[in-house]
């Protein structure tokens, strides 16, 4: 091992190891090779280039006398650890394996990785510390204040980790803890739904209620499935009808109203007797391109080389107290969530007519398929911002009008999300999901509707089957 560290390997293997797993990517825009993209083609170049030339440098290290434990060897072994854990999270969750173009080689979400990681920086830190105490003249007092302030941040960096890998919680998109919640807790079956298996012809007299909609009905943040909106609907249907139900779910985060048709599409096979959408107000963003571009309005983002983002993607201490800062920033309350699902004003969709119109008519379409399938159908709306009256509650009704307009079954909820305290009904201030309670009381809202329904449409089968 040794050895290894004095021909300066670490840092070649280390570079060879994210080679390997940015390789092991398969692009959708696959232009070169049919395996990549062009912009990740370049970056293999770029990281086989850099590999040649560290295979250079410790060839030609051959024969030299060994500096022990100094800079060289400490980053030679940091640069090992780093290349091990990158390939290490790229094996856990392929989604990892082009995290470099971000520069994100410290950004781990996986525990051991993440680890490794940490070791890494406190390797570079200790070859810092050597080199500081090397140093001769007036040099050496500064270079001793600056290891010591990273020495701190290098023990928060480590707390923050711990602390976020053992209780991962969502904070928001794009965030570790978010990711590390994800990892641990949300787990998809073979169709790509977080749900179990089910067998496509049922095994029992179990009816099946079917549940579509995106990180709402995904249940994002609950860490319970069984405590998930579509999962206590069917507890409390089951009760209601005397009828056992399975409860099935077909959604995703992010998904809009054509990607729910595309998921109602695939599950008709499994013969659902009742299908909801759940739906969200960011539903209709798939439209948000044919707005003018005078009253488009879009989000700052700081560039993937932003010094910003380059400590977001690498630091779980930065991402803490960069979300802290901008939940202030936003409300000047630390108890109240930043996040919010839709946007008001009129840069948006449901400010514009015929962008609604076009909506509803996807939505009518949806709710077509499902009764093509010969199940009842209903969307029921959800949107905990309309405790915050005002544009917020102005919208959901809106919305519900429209939808009465075109005949769609939607069951409105404001009158019970209305009297909610906002902060209670949520997963935590950086993070505006609904949590487990918030389920209850939609399901809770819903059920004398769906129960109804249900038992309509089996007796107009009945009163059917007896006419033929």
């Amino acid at each position: 091992m040794s050895r290894l560290f004095e021909l300066r390997l670490g840092r070649l293997i280390g570079v060879v190891l994210i080679l390997a797993s940015v390789a092991a990517y398969r692009s959708e825009n696959a232009s070169v090779l049919g395996l990549w993209s062009k912009s990740t083609a370049a970056g293999l170049v770029g990281l086989a280039g850099l590999a040649l030339l560290f295979c250079v440098a410790s060839w030609r290290r051959r024969g030299r006398p060994s500096d022990g434990a100094g800079p060289g060897t400490l980053f030679d072994a940091a640069c090992l650890l780093v290349g091990v854990a990158y390939a290490w999270s790229a094996v856990d969750d392929p989604r990892q394996m082009l995290r470099l173009n971000d520069l994100n080689l410290f950004g781990s979400y996986a525990p051991i990785p993440a680890g490794l990681e940490w070791l890494a920086m406190a390797l570079v830190l200790a070859a810092g510390a050597v080199w500081a105490i090397r140093l001769k003249g007036p040099w050496m007092g500064p270079a001793v204040a600056m290891l010591s302030v990273a020495a701190g941040l290098l023990l928060g960096e480590g707390i923050a980790r711990a602390w976020t890998l053992s209780a991962p919680a969502p904070r928001g998109w794009g965030l570790f803890s978010t990711d590390a919640w994800r990892r641990s807790y949300a787990h998809l079956n073979s169709l790509g739904f977080r749900d179990a298996e089910h067998a496509v012809e049922r095994s029992g007299k179990a009816r099946r209620l079917l549940v579509v909609g995106d990180s709402f009905a995904f249940g994002w943040g609950v860490s319970d499935p069984r405590e998930r909106f579509g999962e206590q609907l069917a507890s409390l249907l089951a009760d209601r009808t005397g009828e056992p139900w399975e409860s099935l779910n077909a959604s995703n985060p992010g998904a809009h109203t054509l990607r729910h048709i595309e998921y109602l599409e695939q599950m008709t096979p499994y013969h659902p007797d009742a299908v909801v959408l759940l739906y969200v107000f960011n539903d209709i963003d798939y439209l948000e391109d044919r707005l003018p571009k005078a009253t488009r309005e879009k989000l700052f983002q700081p560039g993937r080389l932003h010094p910003v983002s380059i400590l977001f993607h690498n630091s779980y201490l930065f991402q803490e107290a960069y979300i802290r800062w901008r939940s202030l920033s936003y409300s000047g309350d630390p108890n109240t969530p930043v996040a919010s699902f839709g946007n008001l004003g009129e840069g948006y969709p449901y400010s514009h007519d015929d962008l609604l119109d076009e909506h509803m008519r996807d939505l009518a379409h949806f709710v077509e398929v499902a009764e093509e399938a010969g199940a009842v159908a209903a969307i029921v709306p959800m949107d905990l911002d309309v405790s915050l009256g005002g544009p917020h509650m102005a919208r959901y009704r809106r919305f519900v009008q429209r939808a009465r307009e075109h005949g769609l079954p939607v069951w409105d909820l404001s009158a019970a999300l209305a009297d909610t305290h906002r902060q209670e009904f949520v997963l935590n201030r950086f993070d505006a999901h609904p949590n487990a309670q918030a389920y209850r009381l939609a399901a809770r809202s819903v059920i004398d509707r769906l129960a109804g329904k249900w038992r309509r449409a089996m007796s107009a089968k009945s009163v059917q089957a007896s006419a033929l």
